[in-house]
């Protein structure tokens, strides 16, 4: 399932549900992980570099995220929330940059 479609209804306390989100986490930041070991061809440098910064901010949310589900902080919540919108201007930025 989708994390956008898992936390339209958040189900706090399902152990499917928080197990289902703690996966999104999980892929999220191993995306970034794996992403930072690559090396990108020349052509494609400001690309990368952008999409790093667009993982980087889903990582951070994915942080915030698991904190802030596991202490009940909405402060927390809407921190991830304002990360995602940003990671993913960062990522149609990314897109958009690639070379023909």
């Amino acid at each position: 399932m989708k994390f956008s479609e898992l936390m339209t209804a958040p189900r706090i306390g399902d152990s499917t549900w928080t197990i289902a989100v703690a996966t999104q986490l999980v892929i999220w930041r191993a995306t970034y992980s794996e992403a930072q070991t690559l090396k990108a061809p020349a052509r494609f440098n400001a690309t990368h570099t952008q999409y790093l910064t667009a993982l980087a901010g889903f990582d951070s949310a994915s942080r915030n995220i698991a904190r802030g589900l596991d202490t009940f902080d909405v402060a927390l919540i809407n921190k991830a929330s304002s990360e995602i919108k940003a990671a993913t201007a960062a990522l149609v930025g990314a897109t958009a940059s690639i070379p023909n």
